[in-house]
Parts: structure tokens; sequence; C-alpha cells
């Protein structure tokens, strides 16, 4: 069911909600950062509980163009697609379609398939669950050093987990070691696509985004000439930001939308007024695994307060949302990314927070 946040939240809904625009004083707080940091552009939104919406934006879309960066322009949020994987399989495990207590390697397991029998080590794959990897603890496959999700742009996703199941084992019991994983949530956006039947961006989709008015949501394109309508171009400070396929990415970061829609997203699972999915949702991705730990399900968490958040890193790509525990919402993302922007663009979100709110 649509809810009224959703539509007041979501960018798709524009006309319904109130929309106040950046003013000079953070238009130019937004020149200043992005001048700062060697940044071509950025666009930032806020959304306060009651669904009052502020956005922004500085710099270039498209700096060879000379096309300005306007709210409205959509860019890749890389791996803030986590939250969304989550809040996606914790949505169908509340609705009765799946349990993240499955063991998906065990013998009666969803990808047993997959596996060699004669495989030494099935008695560490056996025991990973799917909150494992949600939880980045399955005990393996870091996206440090070697990535497998980075491995043979030609495979397919499902022949990618086949073939780094089969390279590259475990290298710790499951549940005994953090490690934040891309192949984790890789194999999440398998698992909706066996619950729903079909494609997981569809699947999220018709759950989550489009329920939430965030019409902006989409897969991201692999090449230049790949950009979709009003997404930006990323400009190559570190690393190509086409050198890779990011469509094979969907579940832990390929997704592409505006600032604004990303909040309506969050809006519909962060556990404040109505929301477009169980109730349980939210509570349970902000559950830490262990006590007082640092990541939920698809979120960062801070013990000392109870807001959540997550970040993301692509060449070309810099991006940051947060929940807050007052309920407002807040995000930013950059089409570039330096040494210092990723922390940089966290702090600066901030400064907009207390800019725009008072």
């Amino acid at each position: 069911m649509l809810s009224r946040r959703a539509v007041l939240g979501g960018a798709g809904a524009a006309l319904a909600a109130p929309m106040v625009r950046a003013q000079s004083a953070v238009d130019w707080m937004t020149e200043d950062f992005i001048a700062a940091q060697g940044l071509p552009g950025m666009t930032w939104a806020v959304q306060r509980a009651s669904g009052r919406l502020y956005t922004g934006a500085a710099g270039y879309a498209d700096p060879d163009a000379g096309e300005w960066m306007t709210p409205d322009h959509r860019m890749r949020v890389a791996s803030i697609s986590k939250t969304i994987t989550s809040a996606m399989i914790m949505t169908l495990e509340a609705e009765g379609e799946l349990w993240v207590g499955h063991h998906p390697f065990a013998p009666d397991g969803v990808f047993r398939d997959l596996l060699d029998e004669n495989s030494p080590w099935l008695p560490l794959l056996d025991q990973i669950t799917l909150d494992h990897f949600l939880t980045h603890t399955s005990g393996g496959w870091p996206y440090t050093g070697r990535d497998p999700v980075f491995w043979d742009l030609e495979l397919d996703p499902m022949e990618l987990i086949q073939k780094t199941l089969a390279e590259m084992p475990p290298e710790y019991v499951a549940g005994s070691n953090y490690a934040y994983s891309n192949f984790g949530y890789c194999v999440l956006g398998r698992v909706i696509e066996l619950a729903t039947g079909m494609d997981c961006t569809s699947a999220v989709q018709a759950w989550l985004t489009d329920p939430a008015g965030a019409y902006s949501f989409s897969l991201a394109g692999d090449t230049l000439a790949d950009r979709l309508p009003g997404e930006v171009v990323y400009v190559p400070t570190t690393g190509d930001p086409y050198g890779f396929r990011a469509s094979r990415m969907d579940s832990f970061g390929g997704w592409v939308m505006t600032a604004a829609d990303l909040l309506a997203i969050f809006a519909g699972f962060d556990g404040y007024g109505d929301e477009i999915v169980p109730g349980s949702v939210a509570w349970r991705m902000a559950e830490p695994y262990i006590a007082n730990g640092t990541y939920g399900r698809g979120l960062l968490l801070n013990p000392a307060h109870g807001n959540r958040w997550h970040n993301g890193s692509l060449p070309g790509l810099t991006s940051f949302a947060v929940m807050m525990e007052n309920g407002d919402l807040l995000s930013a993302m950059a089409n570039g990314r330096t040494e210092e922007s990723h922390t940089a663009l966290e702090a600066f979100v901030w400064d907009i927070y207390r800019e725009v709110a008072g």
C-alpha cells in the first residue's frame, strides 16, 4: 500500500510535496565544498520527518558539455544499494517468502547445485546463512584485495557465484568474523530473484521503489554510451568509471537514482510514520549482529545513538545517506571521487543539515 509519507517524500510526487529549493547560503556552501574537494559536481537532499523536502546541487553533471548539476540529476549510489537490498530481503522474510536463516549452500540449500560435491571446503560453505551475508559475517570474500565481483566481466551473476565458490574458499567459520563483502550481497540479489520470479531490479521496483514514488530508480549502464536520461557523467579522478560492469552490480552497488528519491525509498522502511513494508523491517535492519556491533543488516550503526547510514564509493562516484533517530533523512552524492571525498562528503552532509534544519 502506498503510504502518505511516501507520497509526501517522493520526488516522483513533487506536486504533492512541499519542496524548498536550496537557499543562497547553502548554494555557496555547496559550491565551496566541490571546489575545495576537486569534485565536478554534487547533489543533496534533506527530508524532515514531516515530509518536508530540501534539495540542492552545484557544479557540473557533465563538465565537458557544460551541463550544470541539478537536484533532478540521478547518479549511481554504489554500496548504498546494499541498504535497499537488505530492506527487500527483510520484507520478503516478513511476508513469508524466505527465511534469512536458510543455508543456501547446504545439501538442501537453494544454491547447492552450484557446488562441486568433492570441494574440500563444503563444511565451511554448509554453515553460511543468508543472514551471514546480510551482516558481512559469511567468513569470506572481502572487498579488499581480490574482490571476486570484479572477475570475468563476461560472466552473468550466477556464473560468477559458481566460479567464486569453486576457486575462492571461505577463510573463517561463518559468524566468527566481520568482513565487508560485495560478493555476499551479489548472492542476496539472486535470492531475491528466486523468491520473486523477477530480475532483482524489477522486484525492488515492484516492492519498494515504485510504491515510494521513487521513479528515477534504475539499473546502471556500463559505458558512457549507456548513460541513462538525466544521469550525470562520472569523472575519472581515481579509476575508470566505465571500466567495469555496473549493470552486474545491481544488489551490491549498481543502482541509480536522484538524491531525493533515495530518501523517498529510505522513508519507506526507516521505522517512522507510515511504512510501505512490514513494521518489523526497520528494527531488524538496525539490529546489530553482535551486541554493540557497528553493522546491522545493510546499515552501519553507532551504539551511542539511533542514526543508521551507509556510504558508497566507485570510480567517479561518492555517496552518503543517513536515517536519523529523529526521523529526518539526509543524502548526498558527487560525480567524482578523491582520496578524501568519502570522509569529506560525510562531514559536509551534516553541515548542510544544520543549515537547512535550523
